[in-house]
């Protein structure tokens, strides 16, 4: 299920190991795949604190919606809507 992301960067490294814990979660090792589900979702929510940490410097330090909206493959609407909440 793993998108298509160079492999030697960060987001390569994380895919990895959401492919690993994705792996688990299939298995029929009900126990594993309870514990491989937890961490998945704990990954997700820290990954969205991190988004808005990230889209909240980014507005900090002048970056348009615009330019904040391509770097997440959103369009500006999109992008302001998600986050105008966590930026002021």
């Amino acid at each position: 299920m793993r998108m298509s992301a160079p492999t030697d960067t960060p987001s390569a490294d994380i895919a990895r190991v959401l492919d690993q814990l994705l792996a688990t979660a299939g298995s029929t090792d009900l126990d594993a795949a309870l514990v491989a589900t937890a961490h998945i979702s704990v990954a997700i929510g820290e990954a969205q604190s991190y988004e808005r940490f990230a889209v909240t410097q980014l507005r900090r330090n002048g970056a348009t919606w615009a330019q904040i909206a391509r770097s997440l493959n959103v369009t500006p609407q999109s992008a302001h809507e998600r986050f105008r909440k966590v930026t002021g």
